[in-house]
């Protein structure tokens, strides 16, 4: 299924349930977006923070979610659109934060 057709009653009809179960978890479009962006941040490996290897690791993490957007095409349209809530999302954002900063980088301009 792409990315566009992904709506709550297609989701409904691939669970075999109803519409009102899953509005019980989900109310809009942009909730299911923020599930599945947090899936796929959930496969990203975070590397320990490492001054001397710190641009490595930045790259390793970028070369992950690269990976993750190539296998689901569409994905960066909704991940550009949102702010992140989901602790998956949240977990990957800090980590990179992390990494940069052990680089040597102002907390700032890292952020």
């Amino acid at each position: 299924m792409k990315l566009a057709a992904l709506i709550i009653r297609s989701v409904t009809n691939a669970l075999d349930t109803g519409p009102s179960s899953l509005y019980a978890h989900i109310v809009t479009k942009a909730d299911l977006d923020d599930l599945l962006i947090g899936y796929l941040c959930s496969e990203v490996v975070l590397p320990r923070p490492d001054l001397a290897q710190w641009r490595a690791k930045i790259r390793d993490v970028c070369v992950q979610i690269r990976d993750q957007y190539l296998k689901y095409p569409g994905i960066s349209r909704p991940v550009l659109a949102m702010v992140p809530t989901n602790l998956d999302t949240l977990r990957v954002s800090e980590g990179m934060l992390a990494i940069v900063v052990a680089g040597g980088v102002e907390p700032q301009t890292a952020a």
